[in-house]
């Protein structure tokens, strides 16, 4: 497994490399296919709302996204919302990932479920908020391809609650332990910005079995579904405002990561501009923990198109592996406005999952 490579994105600088550790690559794995909703366990005294007392919001006028698929980036797949009757209080989701194999040109991607919970809607403030009930982990996986031609090993295991999804993943950590000694860990664990197993546990399960918000719109020609994700609170002090940062690139002469001067953010007090991008000049808003360095990474415009312009302008390649071209178009357009988290280096000015 340490040739493991998760590609969340057909971008230079969020790929990581064949350096990175089985915790970094976990961490990137469950962030990718993982990150999109979130809730607990459903107990018999709670309504199905989940253990942890978060309960989901009231629904409020019309639901939107009834019945409607947003598609993800090639293997991290797509997520389709339940049909809801006029009246309906609230409705089911289920996330899909693409299954394990290989896909040729104009194969069709299979799909596994990895993902079920429950939704609300708010037709006025035109968001969805989704509560998981069940998440599957993913322990480790190997995804390669461009536009066709993917190869696809990732394993998952069961759909399970907060609990039971816990201990999949503690599961993992003790073997994996186990095989390179405590001390090879916790080198590898300080990488991802952690003090312990223990504290990543804590954040990673309870960041997955938390509600999510997503603001939705749709293409101009309504073909198309987009949720861009609400960032997270702010924790502790903002170490980017008027600052400048710098992305992360491998060098193979030193053998190891490096700043790249190429990878530019330009940060103010609430939003960043990024230059050096595969997609183009990048804009967008984020957020911050300076406690455990991590940064993330909110887009609203790529070369000043929003997710309407951009996705009008996206061609599907011919033997693509989705269901049709419009499922191609719209997930080049969502893997490219994806939001993502990383750690930072405020003393080197650097952004990236390098060390």
């Amino acid at each position: 497994m340490n040739n493991l490579l998760i590609r969340m994105k057909l971008v230079e600088n969020s790929q990581p490399s064949h350096k990175a550790t089985k915790v970094h690559l976990l961490i990137i794995a469950f962030a990718a296919i993982i990150g999109f909703t979130i809730t607990a366990c459903i107990s018999p005294v709670d309504n199905g709302d989940g253990d942890d007392g978060e309960k989901l919001p009231t629904a409020s006028g019309v639901n939107a996204v009834s019945g409607k698929t947003y598609y993800r980036f090639a293997w991290l797949g797509h997520v389709t919302f339940s049909t809801t009757a006029s009246g309906a209080k609230n409705g089911t989701y289920v996330g899909r990932a693409v299954d394990t194999g290989t896909y040729v040109p104009y194969e069709k991607f299979r799909y596994i479920d990895t993902e079920t919970g429950t939704y609300t809607w708010n037709e006025e403030a035109r968001t969805v908020t989704l509560k998981p009930e069940r998440v599957a982990a993913n322990n480790h996986g190997y995804a390669s391809g461009g536009s066709v031609n993917y190869y696809i090993e990732i394993e998952y295991g069961q759909l399970k609650d907060k609990t039971g999804y816990r201990s999949d993943v503690q599961a993992w950590f003790n073997s994996y332990i186990a095989d390179i000694g405590e001390a090879a860990f916790n080198q590898e664990l300080s990488y991802t910005g952690f003090s312990s197993l223990a504290a990543y546990l804590d954040d990673h399960v309870n960041y997955t079995f938390a509600n999510k918000t997503h603001a939705y719109s749709f293409s101009n020609d309504g073909t198309a579904l987009f949720l861009e994700k609400k960032l997270p609170a702010n924790k502790g002090s903002n170490e980017f405002s008027g600052q400048t940062y710098y992305g992360l690139a491998w060098d193979y002469y030193q053998d190891k990561y490096v700043k790249d001067t190429d990878q530019v953010y330009v940060f103010t007090a609430t939003g960043y501009t990024f230059t050096g991008s595969y997609y183009g000049i990048i804009k967008g808003s984020y957020a911050y923990d300076s406690t455990i360095k991590n940064i993330w990474l909110g887009i609203s415009t790529i070369d000043g198109k929003d997710r309407s312009a951009y996705y009008a302008e996206q061609t599907a390649f011919s033997g693509h592996n989705y269901a049709d071209d419009n499922a191609f178009r719209a997930a080049q357009t969502n893997g490219a406005f994806e939001y993502e988290r990383k750690p930072y280096s405020s003393a080197n000015k650097t952004i990236g999952w390098g060390y």
